[in-house]
């Protein structure tokens, strides 16, 4: 059995919530590892569903502060002309933060910033940052009920079972 929260989803709430903000131009700091792959797998979908091009850095960082500074200094360079910054989770979304302060763009006047996991870091008043909240808890309880149920009755086929995630909105995540 496969218990997850939605990834794709989350990432469609992301998108879906910076487009009505008026956001067009959305990059997306990512890095290695299984959740920052599917994150950014789900984000180049989204974007070549529009027709518009996916603006993706970070590829080979971590998917740690460092990794998102590092990202997002590479994404302006790349690609100046973004007004939202999609960061692959909260963490990388500080480091995203630093590198857009280096550059005279604040978080939410000059560009939007989103992570993802809507950990305690995301809900300080330092990042206020809108984010996804997975839904950990639940998944957990949802791993646990397929245990015991797969132990009571292990010949059944396995089954995917998918954790809705929703968006948390805060104030990183203003107009364009």
């Amino acid at each position: 059995d496969h218990v997850a929260s939605d990834q794709i989803q989350g990432v469609e709430l992301v998108m879906q919530h910076l487009l009505a903000q008026g956001h067009r131009r959305i990059g997306h700091v990512t890095g290695v590892g299984g959740p920052a792959r599917r994150r950014r797998e789900a984000y180049q979908a989204f974007m070549e569903a529009r027709g518009e091009p996916a603006r993706c850095a970070g590829l080979d960082n971590p998917t740690n502060e460092e990794g998102g500074y590092l990202g997002t200094v590479e994404l302006l360079r790349r690609h100046p002309g973004i007004t939202a910054i999609f960061a692959a989770n909260d963490t990388m979304a500080l480091g995203a933060r630093a590198a857009l302060r280096e550059v005279g763009r604040e978080v939410p006047r000059d560009a939007a910033l989103v992570g993802y996991d809507n950990s305690q870091l995301a809900r300080s008043r330092f990042l206020d940052l809108t984010t996804v909240d997975n839904h950990g808890f639940d998944v957990g309880v949802a791993a646990g009920q397929a245990l015991l149920q797969r132990m009571s009755a292990p010949d059944p086929p396995p089954q995917d079972i998918l954790i809705p995630s929703s968006l948390v909105v805060r104030s990183s995540s203003g107009p364009a």
